[in-house]
């Protein structure tokens, strides 16, 4: 009886796990609609779990980027908070391994956040990095698509009745869709 108790706990098989896969570029609400989805947790538990900040160290108004992208195995009875910690404690790890000073911590994953959303492969972040890096340091607003984009809460594809809507988080409305080169402190459309 040892023995095949023994196996049954060995087996994985048996195992019983939750998984949730958590995607690059995903916003607060949708990471908190995907936990709730796979790890059958009620939405509204995984909302309140996302709420404050600071309940796991982290202090901004929001935890936008500082849930980690990655699939998590989490046992059976895992809560909206646990889960959350230790997505926040992967982000912490992740810019502490970068040799990111915690006084840097916010302003690296904004503009890593806004890196995402903007470059359409690897290849062009570093590009669309210093194009950040140029224009605040210049002073100028960010005026991309993707900041406008996240104020509106969607992603859009810059026709005309969605640029003129009212300018959110520094967009020019007469930007329209910028991809493909960089000019160092724009983004040209080809």
């Amino acid at each position: 009886p040892a023995a095949a108790a023994l196996a049954a706990i060995q087996d994985p098989a048996n195992r019983q796990q939750n998984t949730a896969l958590i995607r690059e570029g995903l916003t607060v609400s949708q990471i908190a609609q995907a936990l709730s989805d796979d790890l059958t947790i009620p939405l509204a538990d995984v909302q309140a779990a996302v709420k404050t900040p600071s309940d796991y160290g982290v202090s901004a108004d929001s935890l936008e980027g500082w849930l980690f992208p990655a699939t998590y195995t989490f046992d059976p009875g895992t809560t909206a908070t646990q889960a959350v910690k230790a997505m926040v404690d992967r982000t912490k790890q992740s810019l502490q391994q970068a040799g990111v000073a915690a006084s840097d911590q916010q302003r690296i994953l904004t503009i890593a956040s806004i890196i995402q959303r903007e470059a359409r492969q690897s290849a062009d972040f570093y590009k669309v990095s210093r194009v950040i890096q140029n224009r605040l340091a210049d002073g100028m607003k960010l005026q991309m698509d993707s900041t406008a984009q996240y104020g509106y809460g969607e992603m859009h594809d810059g026709s005309e009745p969605e640029l003129k809507k009212p300018p959110i988080f520094n967009h020019s409305p007469t930007s329209g869709n910028l991809s493909a080169v960089i000019i160092w402190l724009w983004l040209i459309p080809i």
